[in-house]
Order: C-alpha cells, then structure tokens, then sequence
C-alpha cells in the first residue's frame, strides 16, 4: 500500500538534459567524455516513475557532478503505479505540520485507484528486481562498465536494499525508504552503503533507522563489514531527497545536502575508489551544496553546527570509514523520538522496515513506496 506521503511530492524546475534511450528503456545523461565511462550511477524512481522529470534532473546532476554516465531505467513498463496528475501534498511536507482531514480523503481516494497497478510490483512480487537486473546486466555488457552504482527513493529504496545484497551493484545510496524491507533484509548488504533519512518520516522511523545503524556498526571488525553512512536531515519528512518542497529553508537546506552527500559518497566509493576501506567510525563536516538546476534561487539558511562528540543530542551522520566527505551537521530533535515505537505490519498498510526490536519479518502488504 501506498503511504501518505508517497502521494505528496513538488516537481523541480528545469528541462531534462539527457534522453530517454528505447533499446534500454531508460533516460540516459551521458558523461561530458567521448564514450561511456568506467563507472556509471543508476537510479531507481519513486513510484512516480519516468513521468517525473525530479529523477532526470538528478540524474543530469550527478553525471556532471561525478563525470559518469547516469540512467534512470523505467521500473513500472510504461506504467507507473501514481500519475504525475496527483502530485498533491496530502499530508505535512515539513514535521508537525497539521492538515485537514479533506487531504487524507483525497489520499484514500489516490490508493484506491493505485491497487491494480502497485499490486502485481509489490515487494515479493520479482517484478521489479528482475526488470533492474535485465537493465544493469544489459548495460554492463554493452558499456562495459566495471561498477555500478545504485540510488534509491522511496520505492526504488527498498529496490536498492535488495539490490546491494547480490553483486548486481557495487555502492548503494538509499534515501527513506519506503517498501517491505526488514532488518532481515539489511542484514544481507554486501556493499558500501549510505541512508538520507527525513526527520519524520513513519516508513523508516527513528527506531528504525537506529536499528539499520547499529547491525551496520555490529559488523566492524569483522569479514561482512562494509562502509556505511547514516544522514538524518532536520525539517524533512518522506520524499524530501527527490520530491522536496523547496519553499520551506529546511526542506531546502536538506535536499541539497542530500544531493552532495549522494555525490560524495560516489565519488569516494567508486568513483575515485580508496585504496583501502578503513572501519573506524566518524562524523565528518558536511560537503557545501551543489547549484541545483531544478532549486530556485533563495537565500541559504546559516550552516547548522558540525556535530561533535559532546553535543547533547546524537550526531547526524555516523559513518563507517574515517575521512567520509558526505557528512551532514544537523542533530536529531529530541521529540523526533516520538516516532520510535516498532511500526505494526499492518498499521498504515505500508512499510515493514523492522523497529529497534529487529523483526526481519516485520511488514505491511508493501505495496508502496
């Protein structure tokens, strides 16, 4: 099922630079060098699918950012499950926003119409983890690409979880996610990993997102450890990294962070790979925004404090090797907390990421985002 706020969303401004290439049935923004590079990023959309141009527009971001070859491959066949046409703010778009009971009717009303089609993608359908590995195995082969990088919103979020537990990928990017996936799940990524968590965000909850944390700093020291990154982004909620209302400072101010977290944490992955992962955790200072193409022209918000060890709240960005660039200054707001409590399977028919109890088997009927 859908969540509340996979029904909200803005679009950015701009004009896509890339195209969409049919062979691959995929929108392609080449590197600005002759020929396809030896590493190229993927994106996996939210269910608004290619309609949406927010996702070309990153896409065309990253690929000028990293100098790599991004696509953003069509998950849904033509088909997504949600129309562009209902691109509404049903519910708050920044925390502890309160809105009229009028928003949530017209959501029931967008789920309703959204059944048949979120139904047969379902996580635990196959359809479509098989479809992004047809694409990925296809460009591979006909770009000769070395690695793979993958970044996923919402929906694509919890594709990408699944996806970095095979070797389809060598680096994931996953940002609130929204589908059935449990610690069961996250257990089993075997690649670098890094999160852009909201602020408020009840598909992947502070309880949560705490849980992922601590399996992925239980690892250090031993052979499944791999490099990871926790970004929590203050005044956000669901959808803030893709489909960010960027008229409110905050909403604003953690979007464009969480673009130069995604492009650094590339660009140190595989990109410009390290010689040798270190496993020591750290908090680093976060990377200056980039100049968004779909981002209006305003007046930036003063820099929030780098988070230390002796702040009184928890640092925003743990990360799993020493000297990570994407590493945002923001602390998590004490009432945050609120939203801790383990999310029952069936309470808003939505997401299963398991609580802070570890359920691996914890889940909604996953439809959604």
């Amino acid at each position: 099922m859908l969540c509340e706020n996979c029904t909200k969303g803005f679009k950015l401004d701009g004009t896509p630079e890339g195209s969409v290439i049919d062979e691959y049935a995929a929108y392609y923004h080449p590197a600005s060098t002759d020929g396809p590079t030896p590493t190229a990023i993927v994106i996996l959309t939210d269910i608004f699918g290619l309609a949406l141009n927010n996702p070309k527009i990153l896409a065309d971001e990253y690929s000028k950012a990293l100098g790599v070859d991004v696509w953003v491959p069509d998950l849904f066949n033509g088909k997504p499950p949600v129309s562009v046409a209902d691109l509404d703010p049903y519910i708050a778009v920044v925390p502890g926003q309160k809105m009229p009971l009028s928003n949530r009717l017209k959501y029931v009303s967008v789920m309703v119409r959204s059944l048949p089609k979120l139904l047969p993608i379902r996580p635990g359908s196959g359809v479509p983890d098989k479809r992004l590995e047809t694409f990925v195995q296809k460009v591979k082969k006909d770009k000769k690409y070395s690695a793979i990088g993958a970044i996923g919103f919402c929906f694509g979020g919890g594709l990408a979880i699944r996806a970095a537990q095979t070797d389809l990928v060598q680096s994931v990017v996953i940002a609130h996610p929204g589908t059935n996936v449990g610690l069961a799940d996250i257990s089993k990524i075997k690649v670098p990993n890094a999160w852009l968590c909201a602020e408020e965000d009840f598909t992947f909850s502070v309880a949560q997102r705490k849980a992922a944390e601590q399996h992925m700093a239980s690892r250090k020291g031993k052979p499944n450890f791999v490099e990871y990154e926790f970004h929590i982004y203050e005044g956000t909620t669901h959808g803030f990294a893709t489909r960010p209302a960027l008229q409110h400072p905050k909403v604003k101010e953690g979007f464009e962070k969480s673009v130069a977290a995604t492009i650094a944490f590339f660009d140190k992955t595989i990109v410009n790979k390290p010689v040798k992962p270190a496993t020591t955790a750290t908090t680093t200072e976060a990377p200056a925004p980039t100049a968004l193409v779909g981002a209006p022209k305003a007046a930036a918000e003063p820099a929030a404090a780098t988070a230390t060890a002796a702040s009184t709240a928890p640092a925003v960005v743990a990360s799993g090797a020493v000297g990570g660039a994407a590493a945002d200054a923001h602390a998590a707001p004490a009432h945050a907390d609120a939203a801790a409590g383990a999310h029952d399977a069936g309470a808003g028919g939505h997401d299963g990421v398991a609580a802070a109890a570890g359920d691996g088997g914890a889940g909604g009927d996953g439809g959604g985002e």
